[in-house]
């Protein structure tokens, strides 16, 4: 377990490996997950988990940016928060910084929801169902460009300041179609 979270620990989430070091990897895990003895509890999947490694292909480009300095945008800890296996629910939440030219730092927290099922003793299948941004944390600098305290506040710059404040800014249903399902239906 030491010599496998020392390998993940150089690996920026496995932005920066090769196939053969992603293959070593995954031998060490089968190793690790050999060891336990029966069904997983899933009930000790409840809470938030921050994310140290991943092969998934539509996280490693979030991942890259992590490690990689980019001009405007720059991608912080991203972390999974379970709900008990009788509710079902995961969230992805990522935590990013916006760089724009001639404007304050953003610090943004982008989630993408979804429901989760137990399909066997040691899986689960995920179905998303949202994304957007969870939160904007207004730093003095965007407040004060937003809303100058030279100039008079009307109603605009309060609903905007009042729009960044609040959870849920922005968020997207997600759907997709399930092969198992009729084609009218959507997951």
């Amino acid at each position: 377990k030491a010599t496998l979270f020392s390998k993940l620990s150089l690996s920026a989430r496995g932005a920066r490996l090769t196939s053969l070091e992603r293959g070593s990897i995954e031998e060490q895990q089968l190793e690790l997950e050999a060891l336990s003895a029966g069904p997983l509890d899933f009930d000790l999947l409840q809470g938030k988990w921050k994310l140290v490694y991943t092969t998934a292909s539509d996280v490693v480009p979030l991942v890259r940016l992590s490690s990689e300095p980019s001009p405007f945008l720059q991608v912080g800890d991203i972390f999974q928060r379970f709900s008990n296996p009788t509710t079902g629910t995961v969230e992805n939440v990522i935590e990013a910084t916006v760089k724009l030219p001639l404007l304050p730092e953003l610090d943004i927290v982008f989630v993408v929801a979804a429901s989760y099922e137990i399909r066997t003793a040691k899986s689960i299948a995920l179905t998303f169902q949202s994304a957007g941004i969870e939160s904007v944390k207004l730093t003095n600098d965007l407040q004060n460009f937003l809303a100058p305290a030279l100039l008079p506040r009307g109603w605009w710059n309060q609903r905007i300041l009042s729009a960044l404040n609040e959870r849920n800014i922005i968020e997207i249903p997600l759907t997709t179609r399930s092969s198992s399902v009729n084609s009218t239906t959507q997951r």
